[in-house]
């Protein structure tokens, strides 16, 4: 588009808003509010030297694209809908600044759309939209073909769709109100009793678990076949089960329960979170243990190093990250139980049995704020845990 040219539409569209402008003087049929109207001449005036940036050195069908788009806006929002006029003018200024950049034009779009047919759950439409999107769009950037593209896309398309009620309620709660969640003592109680004995199992299935998934991965004994099915056990037993075995044994009326009573105490806790997270950590370093070559191992051997000094200066790093997603994924799975706590260990209360109990007694109004604190709590938790794992065991790799 030449500068004459733009000069030319410009002229035009201040004409048309200056015969708006006499309309309402002269109260005639078709007139705007002199500061809608002063505020539509601003925006399409932006909107125009937006359509000017947009065709520089490109063809004519990214400008009629472009006109087309904002004909869609204008007409959805500042005619169809004439109480949605205030949104028009900042939609309508985002797209003419993103228009260039597909990506944030994508998000743009896919926002829009959430936020007048999503509702009443536009936040969470987006989040799962946009990501699927985003994922996509970063794959056909990187060079990726189109069936990896479509793969990825419907992948984690389906995955956020299944993730839906959680983001759903996530951001159903203000900031204020949970806030004055979190002041509550019972709350606190809660949180800090989940978070506390969850990091205890999860570094008592650490000391426990990587010996032995050390041992299954390098050791050959008669029933080790039995063993590795046996580790499964915790996952395969109902969690109700469970809590009744432990109640049957440590509870007060137990044999051992007689002698050491351990039923609704912290160490109940750590106990019922230790039996079903263990299994995922063990599972996992085992894997990560047999990914590491013995070569490596009879190397250093070779060296002269001690079978004892080859695993801690060879195998364990090399199969640190996989050690420590390991941690990560049994202390999510200790956080998150249920079941036996409240047959065993229903007191001192934890964040899942304070949920529960909330819900079932009160409504789930008013359990929703502290199960949306929990698990803030547990993704930043997560996303910290992860951001550890990539970058200082890179360091602690790097240094062995």
């Amino acid at each position: 588009m030449k500068r004459t040219d733009l000069c030319g539409i410009a002229g035009v569209l201040a004409c048309v808003h200056a015969l708006l402008l006499v309309g309402e003087l002269r109260e005639w049929r078709f007139h705007l509010d002199h500061y809608l109207n002063a505020a539509l001449l601003a925006t399409n005036l932006y909107v125009l030297l937006g359509l000017h940036l947009a065709v520089l050195g490109r063809r004519w069908p990214v400008g009629a694209a472009y006109a087309a788009g904002y004909a869609a806006l204008f007409y959805t929002f500042f005619l169809a809908h004439p109480a949605w006029q205030p949104s028009f003018f900042i939609y309508a200024i985002l797209y003419a600044s993103v228009f260039r950049i597909p990506l944030a034009l994508g998000l743009l779009v896919i926002f829009i759309l959430c936020n007048t047919l999503a509702q009443p759950y536009p936040g969470a439409a987006f989040v799962t939209l946009g990501a699927t999107f985003a994922a996509g769009y970063a794959a056909y950037r990187r060079g990726a073909g189109w069936f990896r593209v479509l793969c990825l896309t419907v992948g984690v398309g389906c995955f956020l769709v299944l993730l839906f009620p959680i983001t759903s309620f996530l951001l159903m709660d203000a900031p204020q109100t949970l806030l004055r969640t979190l002041r509550e003592p019972e709350v606190k109680e809660a949180l800090t009793n989940s978070l506390t004995t969850a990091t205890i199992a999860a570094l008592i299935g650490l000391v426990m678990g990587v010996p032995l998934a050390y041992a299954l991965a390098r050791a050959t004994f008669p029933g080790k076949g039995i063993l590795e099915t046996a580790i499964d056990v915790p996952i395969l037993v109902p969690q109700s089960a469970a809590g009744v075995a432990f109640l049957w044994v440590l509870g007060e009326k137990g044999p051992l329960g007689q002698i050491l009573p351990l039923a609704d105490t912290r160490v109940a806790i750590v106990i019922a979170q230790l039996f079903v997270s263990s299994p995922f950590l063990i599972k996992t370093a085992l894997t990560a243990f047999e990914s590491v070559g013995r070569q490596y191992e009879d190397a250093a051997r070779t060296l002269g190093a001690t079978e004892a000094g080859a695993f801690w200066r060879v195998s364990l790093p090399l199969a640190a990250r996989g050690v420590f997603v390991g941690c990560i994924l049994a202390w999510s799975r200790a956080i998150s139980e249920v079941g036996s706590l409240v047959l065993f260990a229903y007191h001192p209360i934890t964040a899942p049995i304070l949920v529960l109990a909330k819900g079932s007694q009160v409504g789930i109004a008013e359990a929703r704020p502290i199960a949306v604190l929990l698990v803030l709590a547990c993704l930043w938790i997560f996303v910290g845990l992860h951001v550890v794992r990539s970058v200082a065991f890179r360091r602690f790799v790097a240094a062995r």
